[in-house]
């Protein structure tokens, strides 16, 4: 059975029957400041000890597969989640942990375990635990007190973990060490190396918390757009957009093709008719456009790494397409575009009217030819006659 679960914006694939894979991607923090970045900084990525305990615990599957790449955040609710993942193994489940990128400071607890791997170009790195606190001398110096043995914990579950000497994992700590995925496995972090793989989350230097800034750019260099499942439905609702939009802009041309030139040649009028026959058309496709634009936006929404792009196209085209009674660059090109079919109507009028003028020469000329046809004729017809024939000609006319 595949068992869909989501912490926060944790996407989660299964790879078997009956396991689930969960992706922790962004800051550990306890429960209140998750809620708190959530309501009032609208942050998806942050996950606590209690919503990773509440999402595992609503699904019983066989396999977990715990894919970590985080810069870390706080201490208790990290070995909090290390030590609820080694309870599952204890009831008989089977835990994958695997690091991919960066898996930093607290993150660490979470991947260290039975069953860990990371990928052959993922850093992970340990460091001394940290702090701060605003009071009197007494409250900084147990806050500083409380903090060492945070810090002392730390160590003893490296050293117990990797079975070196603590001595050794103090230096390390001190250092702010950064191991690569070789190192890692070679002192003891991590079980198992993997494949390498290409990251989808580039890190800011703004948002790069630790002093190794080497680290920082070979892991960006590593970083490629995700692959999403959307890609392909985004680019066929954009082709049908685009389908869209020509077929308005035949539907457009089809109109002022329908507009009859006034008989007394009045500009004014031919521009009020054009733009009315335009007016006309946005009118029977707005409810489309609206449509499809929703559409691509509701589709877009699944992809990160193209969602911004999308709606700025998405709005500009709308603004295109519907603000052009506004002031500004939608009505100047829709003035353009309108100015532009008003002069091809202007020059088919005018050729049109051309053609008219050059009728009525022709047949000025013809109405010559017959009248010195008639003057000359020969033989003795009377007037009468005469007549009979003009009337054959011309017709009569009262």
């Amino acid at each position: 059975m595949k068992c869909p679960i989501q912490i926060f914006n944790f996407s989660i694939r299964n790879a078997s029957e009956d396991s689930v894979d969960i992706h922790i991607d962004g800051d550990i923090v306890d429960a209140s400041t998750q809620e708190l970045l959530k309501s009032w900084l609208g942050d998806e990525t942050s996950v606590s000890f209690k919503s990773f305990r509440n999402q595992i615990n609503s699904v019983d599957a066989r396999v977990y597969n715990v894919y970590i790449n985080s810069g870390g955040g706080l201490v208790t609710d990290a070995m909090a989640m290390h030590d609820f993942l080694t309870e599952l193994e204890s009831r008989g489940k089977t835990v994958n942990r695997i690091g991919r990128g960066i898996v930093a400071s607290a993150a660490t607890y979470i991947l260290m375990g039975t069953n860990s791997s990371i990928t052959k170009n993922s850093w992970f790195m340990i460091h001394n635990v940290s702090g701060g606190v605003w009071g009197d001398v007494d409250t900084v110096e147990n806050y500083a007190t409380t903090l060492r043995k945070f810090n002392n914990r730390s160590r003893d579950f490296y050293a117990e973990m990797t079975s070196q000497r603590k001595e050794e994992i103090t230096k390390m700590m001190n250092s702010e060490t950064w191991l690569t995925a070789q190192e890692a496995v070679e002192k003891g972090f991590i079980k198992n190396i993997v494949g390498a793989q290409n990251f989808t989350n580039k890190i800011q230097k703004d948002n790069w918390q630790f002093a190794n800034m080497a680290v920082l750019n070979s892991y960006n260099a590593d970083v490629s757009p995700a692959p999403d499942e959307t890609d392909s439905t985004i680019t066929k609702k954009f082709d049908d957009m685009k389908k869209f939009f020509q077929d308005l802009g035949t539907e457009i041309m089809n109109a002022i093709k329908g507009v009859k030139a006034p008989e007394n040649n009045d500009h004014g009028a031919l521009m009020n008719s054009i733009g009315e026959a335009v007016n006309k058309s946005f009118e029977t496709y707005s409810e489309k456009m609206e449509t499809g634009v929703q559409e691509v936006v509701n589709t877009s929404i699944a992809s990160e790494a193209v969602n911004n792009a999308i709606r700025q196209q998405v709005a500009n085209a709308v603004a295109s397409a519907t603000d052009f009674t506004k002031e500004g660059p939608a009505k100047v090109a829709f003035e353009a575009a309108v100015k532009v079919s008003v002069d091809n109507a202007t020059k088919d009028y005018a050729t049109k009217i051309t053609a008219l003028e050059t009728s009525e020469k022709e047949l000025k000329q013809k109405n010559k030819d017959l009248e010195t046809d008639i003057t000359n004729m020969k033989g003795n017809k009377s007037q009468a006659d005469k007549n009979e024939i003009v009337d054959k000609v011309y017709g009569k006319f009262n």
